[in-house]
């Protein structure tokens, strides 16, 4: 049983499966210009400009650079990881198929199913900045999105004063105001019911990505 659960296939036979699956395998159709392009934006994503003042604002502060630092270095590690696999193992698969050959298929499974979850609240939470990016460009539009279906269910927002933009309801917030002597009791409320923009931007990628990656 163990040994099954640690089977590994060899490299010839991750190749020859890859090349017996004839009309369902990925064509490759991005050149290093198309994958230089697709590595920057996933680098340099929502993400990066969402969190990064909110970190530098409450944890690491000047320290950011260094934070910076530090994560560049991992993720040079992990790119010359990547590397040396990919030069090993050139099929399509990425970490699942380099676990099935050199930790077994116990292992792989666990590593694709990580990766679905990884990519299922990696573009989640990058739709929902971007989300924030689209409504608040619509704002300066004039067309204003209500609250309520541009945020997660259940969050607690509250309206600025003199303004059109809401932001979270936090008792941070509360005290930020009542310093300035404004009650936030007294301001425009509203709760979150479905965050629409982020779900209709997952969709049409979606589309894009079931018509084909060369489209």
């Amino acid at each position: 049983m163990a040994n099954q659960l640690f089977a590994r296939k060899s490299i010839d036979k991750l190749s020859a499966d890859a090349t017996v699956e004839g009309g369902h395998n990925l064509k490759r159709t991005l050149g290093p210009v198309n994958l230089v392009a697709l590595g920057v934006g996933a680098i340099i994503g929502t993400g990066i400009f969402v969190l990064t003042g909110s970190a530098a604002a409450q944890y690491t502060g000047p320290a950011i650079v260094l934070a910076f630092i530090l994560a560049g270095l991992g993720c040079a590690f992990a790119g010359l990881c990547y590397a040396e696999f990919a030069s090993m193992i050139p099929i399509a698969g990425s970490a699942y198929t380099y676990g099935y050959a050199t930790l077994g298929e116990f292992v792989a499974w666990i590593i694709g199913w990580d990766l679905i979850l990884e990519y299922l609240f990696g573009a989640a939470t990058v739709a929902v900045g971007w989300s924030g990016y689209v409504v608040s460009f619509l704002r300066d539009l004039g067309v204003n999105v209500p609250p309520e279906w541009c945020n997660a269910s259940g969050v607690q927002l509250v309206q600025l004063p003199g303004s059109s933009s809401w932001v979270r309801n936090t008792e941070q917030l509360a005290v930020s105001l009542a310093s300035e002597g404004i009650d936030i009791a007294t301001l425009p409320h509203a709760t979150g019911v479905f965050n629409f923009v982020a779900a209709l931007s997952i969709a049409l990628i979606t589309i894009l990505l079931v018509r084909g990656m060369s489209e």
